[in-house]
């Protein structure tokens, strides 16, 4: 693989790595900052909903199925607040269930929330980022070991 090359995927791998990771660093945060101002409401879910099968899904199990629902809720100023969530299959079942549940909220922007039992992908985002910008590396210094 010629020198042009494989600069190229060495930087498309250490770019997509840099963007799982960035990416699953700001969820955790906004998860964090959400949770600290603690304004909390009860969610109930809304007539939308089905199964959204991510990548891992397919590929390796049926555990990586997250479900697509409207969450509606009820701010403390009577503003009522709605919005589309990828849900695992465990809080999809509870809403499903008519189990309302619990949001935590920004009272300055309600439309920025999340849910309590929501099971957070941002581990996931981080991880495959690691592991993309790694592999990309490794497999670009081995093949660099072999041309010479």
């Amino acid at each position: 693989m010629g020198t042009r090359r494989r600069l190229v995927f060495l930087t498309l791998g250490l770019v997509t790595g840099a963007v799982g990771i960035i990416a699953g660093g700001m969820e955790l945060w906004n998860i964090s900052y959400l949770r600290s101002l603690n304004h909390t409401a009860v969610a109930h879910a809304g007539e939308n909903y089905g199964m959204h099968q991510s990548m891992p899904g397919r590929l390796i199990s049926s555990k990586f199925n997250s479900y697509r629902s409207d969450v509606w809720f009820t701010t403390s100023t009577g503003q009522h607040v709605g919005g589309f969530k990828f849900l695992t299959e465990e809080v999809y079942l509870g809403f499903q269930s008519a189990r309302p549940m619990l949001v935590y909220y920004d009272p300055k922007n309600p439309s920025n929330f999340v849910l309590y039992d929501e099971d957070t992908q941002w581990l996931a985002k981080i991880f495959i980022g690691i592991a993309i910008a790694f592999g990309s590396v490794r497999y670009l210094g081995r093949d660099q070991k072999t041309a010479n």
